[in-house]
């Protein structure tokens, strides 16, 4: 699949640590406490949280790095939430707002200009190096960053916690 625009992404999944900055900062956005007995440090991945917190963590983004707000991705719905009933911003992918990767741009960037099933190649021996799963990382996940990244410099990209994408937008017809 050939991107035909410019694409920045996270090197790392967004940690409870950075989303409870976010929970403060914008209250209205939700999401539980830390459960210690699943998420055990700070710097592990945020689970736990809707596809439409995901879509206010990155307007909360947008807002503290100053983008202003007719270049943020998605609008709240009528009732000012981010809940059923908000949408994406007309020419969402031309805006400099933060925002999901499509389903395109985050297999972009896992692959990391690879052809294998997988960003280090072939077969399973090489996988406790590059990814948290089942037969190394028990049944919770783990902090980020802690194995190697793709060639791209992105870390857990396969393996500990599943991502949103854009694309799951629900109810969404520009998605």
């Amino acid at each position: 699949v050939r991107i035909g625009r410019r694409l920045a992404v996270a090197t790392k999944e967004i940690t409870w640590e950075q989303f409870e900055q976010c929970r403060k900062g914008w209250p209205h956005v939700g999401g539980r406490p830390r459960n210690e007995g699943y998420t055990r440090t700070d710097d592990s991945p945020k689970i736990e949280v809707s596809w439409y917190q995901a879509a206010a963590y990155c307007n909360w983004l947008s807002e503290k790095e100053g983008i202003p707000k007719e270049q943020w991705c998605y609008a709240p719905n009528a009732g000012g939430q981010y809940a059923a009933g908000m949408s994406t911003r007309e020419n969402f992918l031309q805006l400099t707002g933060y925002r999901l990767p499509t389903l395109a741009e985050w297999e972009f960037a896992c692959r990391a200009g690879t052809e294998t099933a997988r960003y280090y190649g072939r077969g399973e021996a090489l996988l406790p190096r590059y990814a948290w799963f089942r037969d190394n990382a028990g049944s919770y996940p783990l902090p980020v960053g802690l194995l190697k990244p793709n060639s791209l410099g992105l870390f857990d990209m396969l393996g500990n916690v599943l991502e949103f994408i854009h694309d799951a937008i629900p109810n969404n017809p520009r998605a």
